[in-house]
């Protein structure tokens, strides 16, 4: 009985001490995170300034690695393959969530990612030199043929509506 429970104790004692070695702290190595556009636009500038702070708490580097094509669809893609290891992140953008709204046959399924947190928030702004004091001025039909729609991404089709109202 106690050579018993001496081999339970001695087997107990191995798994305390060897639990630390064989469950290393993360992230014990360089993290990538995937921008599924081209470099030197606005989500690869936040997320370039983000992991540098990033970077520095985890003590880890953060590897940023453009994967631009098919409206995200390549960078989406790539993050969606990779092993489920804690060491790939999107640093995606609206496009991303609305592509499997608006195509079919991905080569990813949304299930396949899992919403880790938000890295910027960025706001839609509606500009005029014009004195415009609602919404509405801007889409009543002829109220003003100089009224100019523009957008910076995939705000668009809102844009190409405004546009279709006023002329």
């Amino acid at each position: 009985m106690i050579k018993r429970a001496a081999c339970v104790a001695a087997s107990v004692l191995i798994c305390v001490v060897s639990a630390p070695a064989a469950h290393a702290e993360w992230p014990d190595r360089a993290i990538h995170w995937v921008v599924p556009f081209g470099p030197g636009g606005a989500n690869d500038l936040i997320a370039r300034v983000a992991a540098d702070a990033v970077s520095k708490r985890l003590g880890q580097p953060i590897i940023i690695d453009n994967r631009p094509g098919a409206g995200a669809i390549v960078g989406t893609g790539a993050v969606a393959r990779a092993a489920p290891d804690g060491y790939t992140f999107l640093i995606g953008a609206a496009g991303v969530i609305t592509n499997s709204m608006l195509m079919k046959n991905l080569p990813y399924a949304d299930s396949d990612l899992v919403p880790v947190g938000i890295v910027h928030e960025t706001a839609a702004e509606l500009a005029s030199l014009k004195r415009i004091r609602q919404l509405a001025d801007f889409v009543i039909p002829g109220h003003d043929p100089n009224v100019v729609a523009g957008s910076a991404g995939i705000q668009l089709p809102a844009s190409a509506r405004l546009k279709h109202v006023e002329s």
